[in-house]
């Protein structure tokens, strides 16, 4: 669907939201007017529109920010493992007892 927008089997709302978070991601200078417009053309409503950019920011800052650190990224059985854990706890980490801790 990223790849190739215009020819992916989803609705009219999703196709534009797609469409203006990828020009918000790759382009941000030229988002303007005319592209809150054609969001609301497609029946995307405001509040849509504002998750959409939250989520998008989100991704956007862990991307730049595990570029700039260097970050490593994990290999199928990291993410799987990763997957695992947020279905089991979500996105609390589990308590790690530290050696000197008396409650352990």
């Amino acid at each position: 669907m990223l790849d190739d927008v215009d020819s992916a089997h989803i609705g009219e709302q999703l196709r534009e939201a797609v469409r203006f978070v990828k020009k918000v991601t790759s382009d941000p200078v030229s988002v303007g007017p005319d592209d809150a417009r054609r969001l609301k053309a497609a029946g995307v409503s405001r509040q849509a529109a504002e998750d959409a950019l939250a989520v998008a920011f989100c991704f956007n800052l862990i991307t730049r920010l595990a570029d700039s650190f260097g970050w490593h990224i994990p290999d199928q059985d990291g993410f799987d493992a990763s997957a695992r854990s947020l279905l089991q706890h979500g996105y609390l980490m589990p308590l790690r007892a530290k050696p000197n801790d008396r409650r352990a």
